[in-house]
């Protein structure tokens, strides 16, 4: 295995997909655009853009005024390769799919928030009941799963049930996340850092803590701590059903459904520290079929381990004036290996 810099492109702030060789990103000029790799073609998609998501063949872009204010969600197209739909009534910059054509997004009416759902298609607005959405909501039928809370780590997580117009269940992390900070020193109530959810369970990190919720009833299936009380993150490989875990010297690979381990790794530092690595920076590790990939930030190295005997197998040198920040894993595809870094510069590597 062996990666060579194919290109680096400037002036990036994240990039939202990946496909048949084109990326689509934001610009630091608030521009969201697309450049593709096979000919460096770079097009304009809108401008002032401020966040991003996809479903399906569709990027959903949400503008943003000078006051800071949502402008609208403008709806594009990757396969026709034009904007082909835009609803200004979506004043949340935190919205997600029903279908292609349904989107759904809480606002503020008299105070009370509501949940809403647009379709862009016939131009139509219901609302559907009282509850508010936080960053990167889930919607499994008929269930719309969000944080909520404080902000940016909120307390709670809630299940509004669509389809009976009430709430399906809400969990607490507050006391079964509860942790002991060892710079603070002090305990510290749990918080939702990540969620993820599918049609039977909802992975929830806390901490020190991955907590694995029934999607429909909300209850508990199982709970992994880390033993030491270190902070953790946390992935999820959908097509094989392993969590990986990792907590700077060690990987956990366990069953979604049952939460066992499957694997561990031996303490990682003597390998690590064959590629001058001390893993104290990181952000959340990519694991695919065959192997996990993980970014650390001061070393601005790229580490590859083999998923199943954990050894490093290549090490990809970033050569770049600033380091990844931790909120920025790799993005790896079939061929290729993307990553950003704080000097708003995109790395892109071919496998050779």
């Amino acid at each position: 295995m062996n990666y060579l810099l194919k290109k680096q492109l400037n002036q990036i702030s994240f990039v939202t997909r990946v496909c048949d060789d084109i990326i689509y990103y934001k610009s630091k000029k608030g521009i969201f655009e697309s450049v593709n790799l096979r000919n460096d073609n770079t097009e304009p998609i809108c401008d002032n853009a401020f966040t991003a998501t996809f479903f399906e063949n569709y990027i959903n872009v949400t503008t943003r005024k000078k006051d800071n204010q949502v402008d609208e969600l403008m709806v594009y197209d990757v396969q026709r390769n034009k904007i082909v739909g835009c609803a200004k009534e979506i004043s949340s910059f935190f919205s997600v799919n029903k279908s292609p054509c349904e989107i759904l997004y809480s606002k503020k009416e008299n105070d009370v928030f509501g949940i809403y759902c647009h379709n862009w298609c016939e131009n139509k607005t219901a609302f559907i009941m009282p509850g508010k959405l936080l960053t990167f909501p889930v919607y499994i039928e008929p269930l719309l799963i969000s944080k909520s809370g404080t902000p940016p780590f909120p307390e709670y997580l809630v299940a509004y049930d669509l389809m009976h117009h009430t709430i399906a269940w809400q969990y607490d992390c507050r006391e079964v996340g509860k942790h002991y900070d060892f710079m603070r020193r002090q305990w510290l109530q749990g918080r939702v850092v990540k969620m993820t959810a599918d049609t039977r369970t909802v992975l929830l990190l806390v901490a020190t803590k991955v907590i694995c919720l029934d999607t429909f009833k909300g209850t508990v299936n199982w709970i992994f701590e880390n033993q030491k009380g270190l902070d953790i993150k946390m992935t999820y490989l959908e097509t094989t059903g392993e969590v990986l875990v990792f907590d700077s010297t060690y990987f956990y690979i366990l069953d979604r459904l049952s939460g066992q381990v499957l694997r561990s790794s031996d303490n990682l530092k003597p390998e690590l520290a064959k590629y001058a690595i001390s893993g104290a920076s990181y952000p959340t590790p990519v694991i695919t079929e065959s192997y996990i990939y993980v970014t650390f930030c001061s070393e601005r190295k790229i580490a590859v381990f083999d998923k199943y005997n954990f050894s490093i197998v290549h090490v990809i040198e970033i050569n770049s004036v600033d380091r990844p920040a931790q909120s920025d894993p790799p993005i790896v595809l079939d061929n290729m290996v993307i990553q950003l870094t704080m000097d708003d510069i995109l790395h892109i590597y071919e496998k050779v």
